[in-house]
């Protein structure tokens, strides 16, 4: 009586084996990807090396323009853009990293934090700020006072 209990165990799971929808191949493919993603999501999220990365660029973000705007001439501001396009690129992909390799991270005060701080990088793009506000910070004259931006002191002219 066991073996035809086992027996019919055995019948009736293959048979619930055949009734359920075999995975097809791009479906194993997406659920294959989907574990690999959320896995390397989560080591770099979790990495020193790209907190220590994120961690520079953010000290860069809030003292790289000020820096450009005192210390640089004005040639120098196509080198500081690259460097702020370059570190809104690794913050986007930081945000896309935490939101999938991190749970509670979407929509949580961190994303919104995040998000709003890279695209307030935009204006420190100096093609994107002149438009905006005008080049009146960089056409500032430093009255010989050894700052390189403007015109580098008071014009003949204007001090007859």
């Amino acid at each position: 009586a066991k073996t035809a209990e086992s027996t019919m165990t055995m019948m009736s799971s293959k048979v619930s084996e055949s009734r359920r929808p075999m995975k097809s191949e791009s479906q194993r493919f997406q659920s294959s990807w989907r574990s690999i993603s959320h896995h390397v999501a989560r080591k770099v999220a979790t990495s020193c090396v790209f907190s220590t990365i994120t961690t520079v660029l953010t000290i860069y973000a809030l003292f790289g323009d000020d820096m450009r705007l005192g210390c640089t001439a004005k040639t120098a501001d196509l080198v500081f853009d690259c460097i702020t396009i370059i570190s809104m690129s690794i913050f986007s992909l930081e945000i896309v990293v935490f939101t999938i390799g991190r749970s509670g991270y979407v929509f949580g005060f961190f994303f919104w934090l995040d998000l709003l701080s890279t695209l307030t990088l935009l204006l420190d793009i100096t093609t994107i700020a002149e438009d905006l506000f005008g080049d009146s910070i960089s056409n500032l004259s430093t009255d010989n006072s050894g700052g390189s931006r403007g015109s580098g002191g008071s014009n003949s002219a204007e001090a007859e």
